[in-house]
């Protein structure tokens, strides 16, 4: 009767040992490996909100400083002499000349260079006076509003008494540049 009973209960517990077999194998360890790779998702999901997070002062500064950019531009392309406002900026640093007592001998606008979005207007000019009248030319030249530039500036004695200097003074003019291609027309 023992082996009887004995073999009665390896019939019970062999397909209840299988079974618990199947289901580890077949569901608990694939579950596991779905909850372990949804997790290391998850992780790599929080690390990824956390540099984000990190990098949202530096968004809002750029965006700062790029509405700060925009606005400047903005404003440089309101002022900025057009083609026909050149004249104009001849005018105002040849009037600059003699209001601060300097002689212009030379006054010598060089071919324009074209960039992207803006002209660069070379202009070469020669004048002759006392060392602060000249002073005084390049300190109005400073204060214009427009863009100017003194790309290079050579200073001499010059006449018979040595006390007069004559100033080359090559300035670059930027300008608006009429050719660019994604202005839009205000007349439209």
């Amino acid at each position: 009767m023992k082996t009887k009973l004995a073999a009665s209960r390896w019939i019970l517990v062999a397909p209840a040992v299988a079974a618990v077999a199947a289901y580890l194998y077949f569901l608990f360890l694939p579950g596991q490996r779905s909850i372990a790779s949804l997790h290391e998702e998850l992780n790599a999901a929080d690390q990824f909100i956390a540099q984000v997070e990190a990098f949202g002062p530096a968004i809002e500064a750029t965006r700062q400083q790029l509405d700060k950019t925009r606005q400047y531009v903005d404003q440089w392309e309101q002022t900025a002499p057009t083609e026909h406002g050149l004249s104009a900026v001849f005018g105002r640093i040849n009037g600059l000349a003699k209001e601060s007592g300097v002689t212009t001998t030379r006054f010598e606008p060089q071919p324009a260079i074209l960039y992207d979005r803006v002209r660069r207007l070379p202009v070469a000019v020669t004048c002759v006076g006392s060392f602060g009248q000249t002073c005084q030319f390049l300190q109005a030249l400073e204060r214009l509003e427009k863009t100017i530039w003194a790309e290079s500036l050579q200073m001499q004695r010059t006449g018979e008494d040595r006390e007069d200097v004559e100033c080359e003074l090559t300035l670059a003019i930027f300008a608006d540049n009429p050719g660019k291609s994604d202005q839009v027309d205000p007349s439209e």
